[in-house]
């Protein structure tokens, strides 16, 4: 069942939608703009870094595992949002791993499409590689259209020879561009905030005329062999809860291990309430499978010095 406070938060959800009456340069500034207005947690330090020519934030909490790092990539359908736009969230995340995120800063379509995005996930992860961390210190997450370029990227070290991260975690992910799972439909009504319309105007920017069905575009038509641990969060109204499913199946299926939790009545994201039973529980969920998979526990906790 779901929570009280869940019901009441659901009430003031509004439906995502296309916005013709403005530039999407327009929407991209409201949002940072109210970004702006936002204080971040006591004890959060921030840092940016040009990693491999892509802006980075760094978001961690002084006592954390940095020995490990969490390379973050933000959702906002790839055509808005930034390491800004996340950093609350990403606040949030720190304080509940004591793991440092690395939030990347990837350019937006339309001005950037397919595979702009995707070749700045490359260029970070690759840069790290070079002489801070070993891939069993580095984890991969991503929310919505974030989770899915989390995957694309993943697919193309794998394909390229390159090295893994050791494990990822996907928080609603959008996997299938050309929308084609049964939940679009079977949760429309349900669905408080995810719109088909919003969903395919995002897409056709980001491809930029390029083929949806494209692996690297839509990761669920990717071969899915060979790829780590993974764990894999969705909400049971969202529309998009077939990408998932289709998508933890798949991987099983071919080899890789994944991790399916559906969360009974819950929205697109709803992790960015924080203080929803529902998001701590899901967040702690990820916590464990991150320390399970990257073998914390026995490591101390460090404090991070500028």
């Amino acid at each position: 069942m779901p929570s009280e406070k869940s019901i009441e938060i659901r009430k003031t959800i509004g439906k995502d939608k296309v916005r013709d009456d403005i530039p999407i340069s327009q929407s991209r500034r409201e949002w940072e703009e109210a970004a702006l207005k936002i204080p971040l947690p006591a004890g959060i330090e921030t840092e940016t870094e040009i990693l491999g020519g892509v802006p980075c934030l760094w978001v961690r909490e002084k006592q954390s595992y940095d020995d490990y790092v969490i390379v973050y990539i933000h959702g906002g359908g790839l055509t808005e949002g930034s390491a800004f736009t996340t950093r609350e969230f990403a606040a949030h995340l720190t304080q509940v791993f004591r793991i440092p995120l690395l939030v990347v800063d990837y350019r937006l379509a339309p001005e950037h499409p397919f595979p702009v995005a995707l070749e700045d996930v490359k260029a970070v992860f690759k840069n790290l590689l070079k002489d801070r961390y070993t891939p069993e210190q580095i984890a991969l997450g991503g929310d919505s259209s974030g989770g899915g370029l989390a995957l694309s990227a993943i697919i193309a070290f794998r394909d390229d020879g390159d090295k893994l991260p050791a494990c990822a975690f996907l928080i609603s992910p959008v996997v299938d561009l050309t929308f084609s799972g049964e939940s679009m439909t079977t949760r429309a009504d349900i669905d408080p905030f995810t719109s088909k319309e919003a969903l395919i105007h995002a897409a056709k920017l980001y491809a930029g005329g390029a083929d949806l069905r494209s692996p690297l575009i839509s990761p669920l038509f990717a071969e899915l062999r060979g790829l780590p641990a993974t764990l894999i969060q969705v909400g049971d109204h969202e529309i998009l809860l077939s990408d998932s499913v289709r998508l933890a199946e798949k991987m099983n299926q071919n080899g890789t291990i994944a991790m399916l939790k559906v969360w009974d009545s819950m929205w697109h994201v709803w992790h960015y309430y924080a203080y929803l039973p529902e998001a701590q529980g899901a967040l702690e969920e990820i916590r464990n499978f991150l320390y399970h998979t990257l073998q914390i526990g026995t490591t101390s906790v460090t404090e991070h010095k500028d």
